[in-house]
């Protein structure tokens, strides 16, 4: 297609045919373009549209590339959106035809996306290089499984074909110093580059990563990412080396470029170390590739200076490329190979653990992954091979979320010390907490673990009532301090524990799939309750009574059991009625898992007197909390002061409120809802398929399926179980088994969970059951 050859309609007519077509009418401003005529329009209430008229030549499937890519890209942002989106017609088409003297065009209208293409920003300082890296890393990882017909076509930008296409069009470079470089340059290209054309990863890229395509905001972070008109399938690593080309562009500081940039990069969407150690030369073709096409185009548009924009920085830094600047870049990028900084293997990792960790640490999978990078609802490999995660509850709404992330950074950047000083992050946390709590609930103590939160409430408990004994609920786990291991039948019934100590008393499990009382009783929580009543009784007649009663709001290691209607307010009742106080456990459950409610116990009707809130907290970073009541922490306050070194640290606190905001910003709570009802649909049908699932269970994202020897049957298949998870692993999906008799499948995903990853799931625990049962 001849560059000369954009299409030529006045925008009058333009004008027209969105008010025909789109019922859009305003004012149209003409864009830049190399193939299509490209209008910003701007209506009368000030909303802003992109119109792209295409070429006549243009591929009907090429545009339909480009609408599937940028739908694709959207289903897989739960957040706020740095792609385009495709605007229908009142037709409800994506695409449609304009008529004119020149052809038949097509015409595609999405919207504007605000912000400063990188090209015009001065300064480029460490945070914004590390959001375009992460977000040009999440939009290739997002590409990496999506095909289209299209997808092989022939392009001239393709990198694949950059040493015949310069090596065809070189003769218009007229300058013979100019020429004579780019001509060594290939040489050395060529020897470098093409013995790994047939093993380097391939997939579908953007392919024209450049600085005016990336915008920014005021604060530097990626606004959007346009223009999808160059994609094709070629290598990985194109993007990467493409984006760092254009960054380099008349800038200083190349090193630094490179170590943010691929820093966010890397963090997104790994690379294997041929990759990385190949971007350099990409780097290099791309501007070699960039100035051939510059002074081709030139000659048949000689006054479209948006074709050369980018030519004589281009030149120069193809010129720096020989010098210091071009050593350094390369030490840096280098220096993001696995074998740089001393990094193990696998093997050598088991073996240093053997030697200096203790052998009580286990490791997941009879062959255990060596996980280097997470992303989303993605764990990746030391290979890049990209896990779903489905278990880990801990990584609350994201791996690695860029908003989690930046607020650790920038408040560890600039203060981290304790509570004896004052700093306003702390009070806005503690509000914000106890904001979304009932009112009595109001004062808060910020610690580091949920084991720390349990045994600070413990603490509280014994304090308050001046007694020792608590009621445990069977087969519960609360953390791994010797205080917690004391109520944590889990553990003093398990493998190495001592046995149940004479101040802890345990109250039935309330397993309505295999307890006394099923479903089908509607007094099953209060009948199971009165366990709890005999607890309180059985202290009072061997000690002064309880201190409290502790329960997780949904039972995590008991195997994922929602508990029965008016289970906990029944036991409530019975534990303060023998003067006790009540805590619920939501380390696991807590922070709008349940979907429902942001908190699990609001699921049955009560409020706590203490609770305590871990694990999804910081999404990863280590920090915890118990909010209580005003009368209780009064009683705390005895004259022993609580200090914690790190709990309620600043960057705890910022990283804390980040969390809340995402979670609010990005309907997470919602999402919870809505993903755990499609699960619970997808697994219901292979319970009919397949009778080993005895039971589905759960409430919004913390689900269980509990595995039997088969239909009618309650005998449970914990091998079977075993080898569903790993059956898994080798389809890149992450799940484990809890349970008391280790049968259950236990799902507890980041809530940030999609549709096409739960179709994922479900399509892969079908296939496990399928090659197994």
């Amino acid at each position: 297609m001849n560059v000369a050859d954009k299409p030529d309609i006045p925008s009058q007519a333009v004008q027209a045919f969105l008010a025909e077509r789109y019922a859009l009418a305003g004012e149209l401003s003409e864009l830049d373009g190399e193939r299509d005529l490209n209008f910003r329009l701007t209506t009368p209430d000030g909303d802003r549209y992109v119109v792209k008229v295409a070429h006549p030549e243009e591929r009907a499937d090429v545009l339909d590339l480009q609408s599937a890519t940028l739908s694709m890209l959207s289903k897989r942002t739960l957040g706020p959106s740095v792609y385009p989106r495709v605007i229908a017609s009142k037709g409800q088409r994506e695409l449609e035809t304009l008529e004119s003297e020149t052809g038949s065009h097509a015409v595609r209208v999405v919207s504007y996306l605000p912000g400063t293409p990188i090209a015009d920003v001065q300064k480029h300082h460490e945070s914004m290089l590390i959001s375009v890296g992460r977000v040009v890393g999440q939009m290739d990882m997002a590409m990496s499984e999506f095909c289209h017909p299209a997808m092989h076509r022939w392009l001239d930008w393709d990198s694949k074909h950059s040493f015949s296409i310069i090596r065809e069009r070189i003769n218009a470079i007229r300058n013979d110093a100019d020429r004579s470089l780019i001509d060594d340059e290939l040489g050395r290209l060529e020897a470098s580059l093409l013995p790994l054309y047939s093993t380097l990863p391939m997939q579908i890229v953007h392919n024209d990563v450049n600085d005016y395509n990336l915008l920014v905001d005021e604060t530097g972070q990626v606004s959007g990412i346009i223009d999808f008109g160059d994609m094709v399938h070629s290598y990985r690593v194109c993007d990467p080396a493409h984006a760092l080309a254009y960054l380099l562009l008349s800038r200083p500081g190349w090193s630094a470029i490179a170590r943010g940039f691929l820093g966010g990069y890397l963090t997104a969407c790994p690379l294997t170390d041929q990759e990385v150690g190949a971007i350099c030369d990409f780097v290099r073709l791309r501007l070699c590739l960039s100035v051939t096409m510059s002074a081709h185009q030139r000659l048949a548009a000689p006054d479209n200076e948006y074709l050369s924009i980018s030519e004589k920085p281009a030149w120069e830094a193809l010129r720096r490329f020989r010098g210091a600047d071009g050593d350094e870049l390369r030490a840096a990028v280098d220096a993001f190979t696995r074998d740089s900084g001393g990094k193990l293997g696998a093997d050598e990792i088991l073996h240093v653990r053997s030697e200096h960790l203790s052998a009580t640490l286990s490791t997941s999978y009879q062959d255990p992954l060596h996980i280097v990078r997470g992303l989303g609802q993605f764990l990746i490999d030391i290979d890049g091979v990209e896990y779903l995660d489905c278990v880990n509850n801990v990584c609350h709404v994201g791996h690695c979320h860029s908003r989690v992330v930046r607020a650790a950074q920038e408040q560890i950047g600039t203060l981290n010390t304790n509570t004896r000083y004052l700093h306003s992050a702390i009070a806005r946390y503690a509000k914000r907490l106890t904001d979304m709590l009932p009112p009595s609930l109001e004062v808060c103590f910020f610690v580091n673990s949920g084991s720390e939160a349990n045994d600070l409430a413990l603490r509280l408990a014994r304090t308050h009532t001046g007694r020792n004994d608590m009621v445990v609920v069977d087969h519960a786990y609360h953390g791994h301090t010797q205080s917690l291991i004391e109520i944590s039948p889990y553990k003093f019934n398990g493998r190495g524990g001592a046995g149940k100590p004479g101040f802890t008393h345990i109250a039935e499990f309330p397993d309505t799939f295999r307890g006394r009382y099923g479903r089908d009783d509607p007094d099953a929580g209060t009948k199971y309750a009165e366990s709890v009543r005999a607890c309180c009784n059985t202290a009072a007649d061997q000690s002064l009574g309880i201190a409290g009663f502790i329960s997780e709001s949904m039972l995590g290691v008991g195997g994922q059991i929602v508990l029965p209607d008016g289970y906990l307010r029944a036991c409530y009742e019975h534990a303060r009625s023998a003067g006790g106080v009540c805590i619920a456990d939501e380390v696991q459950v807590g922070f709008g898992r349940v979907g429902t409610h942001m908190w699990a116990f609001e699921t049955q009707g009560v409020c706590p007197d203490i609770v305590t809130l871990g694990k999804p907290i910081g999404n990863g970073h280590p920090m915890a909390a118990v909010i209580t009541t005003r009368e209780i922490a009064g009683s705390f306050c005895n004259g022993m002061e609580y200090f914690n070194t790190f709990g309620g640290n600043p960057v705890s606190c910022r990283v804390g409120l980040a969390v809340l905001d995402v979670i609010e910003s990005e309907g997470l709570m919602r999402n919870a809802l809505n993903r755990g009802a499609q699960l619970k649909t997808g697994l219901a049908g292979l319970a009919d398929q397949f009778g080993q699932i005895g039971d589905v269970r759960g409430l919004g994202l913390f689900l269980g399926v509990e595995l039997v020897q088969g239909r009618d049957s309650l005998r449970p298949n914990a091998e079977l179980a075993s080898r569903v998870i790993e059956h898994l692993k080798t389809q890149r999906v992450l799940l484990s088994t809890d349970g008391p008799l280790n049968n259950v499948l236990k799902f507890k995903p980041p809530i940030a969970m999609t549709q096409d990853h739960a179709d994922r799931f479900i399509g892969a625990l079908g296939r496990a059951l399928s090659d197994l049962c």
